[in-house]
């Protein structure tokens, strides 16, 4: 049962967060007199709300559900008006002498008009039979394919959004050309947004490593092996596309000698035994699998048990395609992003514990470093990874790694 107490101190804090929505308001007033006039209210409710989600409210919230209230978890369209009809219902529970906040009519219209208005005009009336628009992202082939764009819409595609951050200016207006088409066909209706956000700030490319695949058994949570892990032999001289199974370059011969049964063995990079065994032969090649996992790289020793025959091949596997060289960033490491476009690689470390040289990586759009400064935060990798600025020169910046995973990000 909720005490007058908490009523009385849940008035109060109500109260506080009322004068912190105030406060931001007028911290931002100056960005706010630049929203165009009809903007302006919605853009002064998304200070406010802001401001709201700024603070803990969930004591609070836990006592408006006790008594009945809004918890202020739908606050989004109207939050002043939502504060205050909350101080009113509070002051009249505690039957208190506390002042009965400002009741003008407008606070108190909680459904907001003007953000009614502001979805409509962007994501049209909510189609027949539906209180939702279903908006899709269209991808590059939208420009191109008018098939793709006519069943979406026949779909219930409501509003096409263009991603201005990838593609260009023809294959945007190709996207366009398609919605219009497709709509005129359909006799539906179907809003065009366009994503103005613009391109995002990308590193660059990462420093090749060795021809090697990895190749692992599929484990259970206890590390326990439960399958084992297929594996394709092709000829060294075809290209191979469109797989999920590791595929291994080997001579022509090592696939026509080949049969089902055999046993492929091999020392991996690790100098570690391994035993691949023959399960299916086909047009394409041999299907393999392994039970334990392997390091596989270009010009490993192969040696073809053929069951059957009794005897012995040797072969090598062919050039494996390189491997990017990941960056594993710990928290108190030093990154340093550079502004040419240099090919990032990881930390080099001299003596156990000694970083000689730091990871490094460099930043697609170099431009961007002009306009930071040592203190400011850095976020990659959409927040998995957070930094420090240290220092900016001309070279490059640099950042101390703050936040990542304790095993690596």
């Amino acid at each position: 049962m909720t005490r007058i107490d908490d009523i009385e101190g849940a008035i109060g804090r109500v109260r506080e967060i009322d004068e912190r929505c105030r406060k931001a308001e007028a911290r931002y007033r100056v960005e706010l007199a630049d929203v165009h006039p009809n903007y302006r209210d919605s853009a002064t409710n998304l200070v406010h709300y802001l401001a709201l989600r700024g603070a803990d409210i969930r004591d609070l919230q836990e006592i408006l559900a006790c008594c009945g209230l809004s918890s202020l978890d739908r606050a989004e369209r109207n939050v002043m008006g939502s504060l205050r009809a909350v101080q009113f219902a509070l002051v009249a529970l505690a039957g208190s002498q506390h002042a009965m906040p400002d009741c003008e009519s407008k606070a108190l219209v909680l459904q907001n008009e003007s953000a009614v208005a502001n979805k409509e005009a962007i994501l049209g009336s909510a189609p027949h039979g539906r209180e939702v628009s279903i908006m899709v992202t269209l991808p590059r082939q939208a420009a191109g394919d008018y098939y793709i764009v006519k069943k979406m819409l026949a779909a219930g595609m409501n509003v096409a959004r263009i991603n201005c951050a990838h593609d260009d200016e023809s294959a945007w207006a190709g996207m366009v050309k398609n919605v219009h088409a497709a709509r005129k066909e359909l006799g539906v209706d179907c809003r065009i947004v366009m994503d103005l956000a613009g391109p995002k700030i990308r590193t660059g490319e990462l420093q090749p490593g060795p021809g090697v695949i990895h190749i692992r058994p599929r484990r259970d949570p206890l590390g326990r092996v439960i399958a084992p892990r297929r594996v394709r032999f092709i000829p060294d001289d075809t290209v191979w596309r469109g797989t999920k199974s590791a595929v291994v370059p080997v001579p022509a011969e090592c696939i026509e000698y080949a049969h089902e049964g055999d046993q492929v063995r091999f020392k991996d990079t690790r100098g570690k035994k391994r035993t691949f065994t023959v399960v299916k032969k086909d047009e394409k090649g041999l299907v393999l699998e392994i039970y334990k996992g392997a390091y596989v790289a270009s010009g490993t020793k192969l040696k073809l048990h053929r069951v059957a025959e009794g005897e012995k091949l040797s072969y090598r596997v062919g050039e494996l395609q390189a491997t990017e060289q990941p960056i594993l960033l710990r928290r108190g490491d030093t990154l340093h992003l550079d502004r040419q476009p240099i090919p990032g690689s990881p930390a080099i470390e001299g003596n156990p514990g000694e970083i000689t040289n730091p990871a490094h990586i460099s930043c697609k759009q170099p431009e961007a470093l002009d306009f930071v400064s040592a203190g400011q935060r850095i976020s990659m990798n959409d927040g998995k990874i957070m930094g420090r600025i240290d220092a900016v020169n001309e070279d490059r910046l640099v950042a101390t790694v703050t936040r990542a995973r304790p095993t690596g990000s």
